[in-house]
């Protein structure tokens, strides 16, 4: 008897209705500003691959959407300009449910090349009237004197003066005796 009261009890209520969900998700930005007409994607935790059709927010923010059933769902919210926001797993009951969704503005990203002026380049006596060679130029050369010193004079061209130490004529001291090797130019030659 009580199984057949429980039972009745039981048929007379009613069911829960699926589809009497409403969800309303507010979109802000880092200072509670609302955005509006972003994108809001709503997809059932149980079946990801089928979102509901995407709302946008309107001139308050607030993207409602209404008719869904109660579960896990995963809120996506996203504007341009700001970084995507996916809140995940959130349980939804019957009735109305709220949800703020916080953006955080995009972060930029540029590049700059510096580059020296051309007439400030032509104008520097140290590019234009000599050079250093760089040790590993320097380590390039040959080992014999006399082959160094005429590759020296190859790479100079006209007549080169080598000095050594500051001194002409001096012969070429073996190359892991050399320290730098300095080409200058006549800046009054024609």
């Amino acid at each position: 008897m009580i199984a057949a009261l429980v039972t009745l009890l039981m048929a007379g209520m009613p069911a829960q209705a699926p589809g009497d969900v409403r969800l309303a998700v507010t979109v802000v930005d880092q200072t509670g500003a609302v955005i509006q007409n972003a994108k809001v994607t709503v997809t059932p935790s149980t079946d990801p691959k089928t979102p509901v059709a995407p709302v946008q927010t309107g001139e308050k923010g607030v993207a409602t959407l209404q008719g869904l059933s109660p579960g896990r769902y995963s809120i996506h919210a996203e504007f341009s300009g700001f970084e995507p926001r996916l809140l995940k797993d959130v349980q939804l009951k019957s009735g109305d449910n709220k949800h703020i969704v916080v953006l955080a503005l995009q972060g930029v990203q540029d590049t700059v090349t510096v580059v020296r002026d051309a007439r400030e380049a032509a104008s520097d006596r140290r590019a234009t009237f000599g050079t250093a060679m760089t040790r590993e130029q320097i380590d390039a050369l040959s080992d014999d004197p006399d082959e160094m010193a005429q590759q020296l004079q190859d790479l100079v061209g006209g007549n080169a003066v080598i000095r050594v130490d500051s001194f002409e004529g001096g012969r070429l001291p073996p190359k892991s005796a050399i320290k730098a090797v300095h080409i200058t130019r006549d800046a009054f030659a024609a």
